[in-house]
């Protein structure tokens, strides 16, 4: 799928500053994407308009070049081919991690629905655990477990608002290595909400960041990085150094610096 946002508005009622202001967005097929910004800065929202969870005022959404609106009887608050998944979603309630896969994969043919929910339970270190029910798992646990049903069903966009949020910082980012890896074998686009900038630099193709309902920057991690274009950008991203030069303030990052005897 290829997503287009044009000049996309949306106002929350009582709220004094709208969520999104003429934003626009390209999405590549087969892209990784990370969303990154401020609290408050629209990101969720964004998110939840392209997963059709929520409505935008203005503008025009568009997949494969067809307008969202023309798919709306196709639609139950969800779009075909889209899944979304955020740091409230859990697993289903009574059934084991293994049986929540296996509904998700009714449709699917037994050998290779096998297949899938094995490389799922590896890649998201569930091993030892297919057989637990939600309430005998840890909050990390389902989310993992929340992540692999998402992922069972060939989605061809996976939408992720802070979805590793429960999980152990050492073991989140070996997940994030092995489930990005497979999102690109997999061909899927994925468009990922973090409030974390290294695991943003670590898995992305490109980085969009947002401040006050806009789209600000967008690129790939290496130019986000180095080539901020504003104050907020470069310190989004870790420490920068002030310095004067003709009444101009200039940055620089830290490991920028280099110390010579001449």
């Amino acid at each position: 799928m290829y997503l287009r946002l044009d000049n996309i508005e949306k106002s929350y009622p009582g709220s004094q500053e709208p969520a999104l202001k003429s934003l626009n967005l390209n999405i590549k097929r087969r892209q990784i994407l990370a969303l990154l910004g401020e609290s408050g800065s629209g990101k969720s929202t964004l998110l939840k308009i392209i997963a059709a969870k929520t409505q935008y005022d203005k503008g025009d959404y568009l997949i494969d070049e067809i307008a969202v609106e023309e798919k709306r009887v196709e639609m139950m608050n969800s779009i075909e081919g889209i899944d979304y998944l955020d740091q409230e979603s859990d697993v289903p309630s009574f059934i084991s991690i293994r049986d929540a896969l296996q509904r998700k994969l009714i449709n699917y043919e037994n050998s290779w629905s096998k297949r899938r929910i094995k490389k799922l339970i590896k890649i998201l270190r569930l091993e030892g655990f297919e057989t637990k029910k939600p309430e005998e798992l840890s909050g990390g646990q389902r989310q993992r477990a929340a992540l692999a049903i998402t992922l069972a069903a060939e989605p061809e966009v996976i939408l992720l608002d802070e979805a590793f949020t429960s999980m152990d910082f050492q073991l989140k980012h070996q997940i994030q290595l092995d489930l990005f890896e497979f999102i690109r074998d997999q061909n899927m686009t994925a468009i990922v909400v973090t409030h974390d900038p290294n695991d943003a630099l670590m898995f992305a193709d490109k980085i969009a960041v947002m401040r006050k309902g806009k789209i600000i920057q967008k690129g790939n991690p290496f130019k986000i990085y180095n080539k901020p274009r504003t104050k907020y950008t470069a310190e989004l991203f870790g420490l920068v150094n002030k310095f004067n030069e003709n009444d101009k303030e200039n940055y620089i990052r830290p490991e920028k610096v280099k110390i010579s005897s001449k």
